[in-house]
């Protein structure tokens, strides 16, 4: 049976809570799965659009589901050709296979939830934000769960990450700068005139001494530290070390990642193993499952099983941190 991969997006939920009470996100979820009644759809945008929750099962630990965009009434484009060669064009309603009338699927996203991890295949009909609305929806305004907290899907912040760094392989990383620091200030008009907006042109030194440096024509960049109102030149340097030794190669990569840190003036992105990466305050992890398709279509059993895998494989690895 031929087999897809799929990306998936990692991301950590984190939660505000009064008096700084525990938040698990599955148990929550558990929760309003027994307290509020099937089916769980959810209106949205457009007169016929539902979100709607097709299962909430578990899997090694987890809990698991598909979010999906459904529309009532949609009818679905065909297409054929003629016997003579001409083109047919044609649309029908989704039927099952006894001719009811049923709902069209335009895109779901699958996920398992592992306390606050959360591990997702989204789609463009479903994405991790709608994901989030969905679940507020469902836990705080059906179910009347954890009502006085707030919570987010995030990336893991990067002060965590590089505290973590010892922890992984560096495959190389960058960083990035502009040549020109361009700021605006609001400056008061003349009486009975209006206020006007004064630009500000601060020359990164460094950065054009490089550029100068590598040879950069030094009377375009000259130019440009003259203008009042110049674009950008962005610099950005990769960097990777390779030794015979893989233990002296990463010694090296983490000391000189260690030495940048978390610099805020700096963009900064450091290339993790196990798919992962570091890119200025965030720690982004993405991960592929491997699924079976029949007909074109992926079982989504399947998916959830390997979603709870893949997460439960990351906890126990440190891939991702808590």
């Amino acid at each position: 049976m031929p087999e897809i991969k799929k990306t998936v997006n990692y991301r950590r939920c984190e939660a505000n809570v009064k008096d700084g009470a525990s938040f698990s996100l599955q148990s929550c979820l558990e929760k309003a799965k027994d307290t509020v009644a099937m089916p769980w759809k959810r209106p949205v945008a457009g007169i016929n659009s539902n979100q709607f929750l097709q299962w909430l099962v578990s899997k090694q630990g987890c809990i698991c589901g598909v979010l999906a965009h459904s529309e009532k009434n949609k009818k679905i484009s065909l297409c054929d050709s003629e016997a003579d060669g001409s083109t047919w064009q044609g649309h029908a309603l989704p039927k099952d296979a006894n001719g009811k009338l049923r709902e069209l699927e335009e895109g779901c996203l699958i996920f398992a939830i592992r306390e606050n991890h959360v591990a997702m295949i989204p789609s463009k009909d479903i994405t991790i934000r709608d994901f989030l609305g969905f679940l507020t929806w469902f836990i705080q305004s059906k179910a009347e769960i954890a009502t006085d907290a707030s919570f987010d899907l995030v990336n893991i912040p990067s002060a965590t990450a590089f505290k973590k760094l010892k922890d992984q392989t560096i495959k190389g990383f960058s960083i990035g700068k502009n040549a020109l620091n361009i700021t605006q200030e609001k400056m008061p008009g003349e009486e009975g005139k209006r206020s006007k907006m004064v630009k500000h042109v601060k020359v990164d030194s460094l950065v054009m001494g490089l550029l100068k440096g590598i040879g950069l024509n030094t009377e375009v960049l000259g130019e440009l530290e003259k203008s009042s109102d110049p674009g950008n030149i962005y610099l950005r340097m990769d960097i990777s070390y390779r030794s015979r030794s893989q233990k002296d190669s990463q010694e090296v990569m983490h000391a000189l990642v260690n030495s940048i840190g978390d610099n805020p003036d700096l963009d900064t992105r450091v290339k993790l193993s196990n798919n992962t990466s570091i890119k200025n305050d965030e720690l982004t992890v993405k991960g592929d499952v491997k699924l079976q398709i029949s007909d074109g279509i992926i079982s989504k059993d399947e998916a959830m099983t390997a979603l709870a895998l893949w997460l439960t494989g990351a906890i126990a690895k440190h891939t991702v941190y808590s």
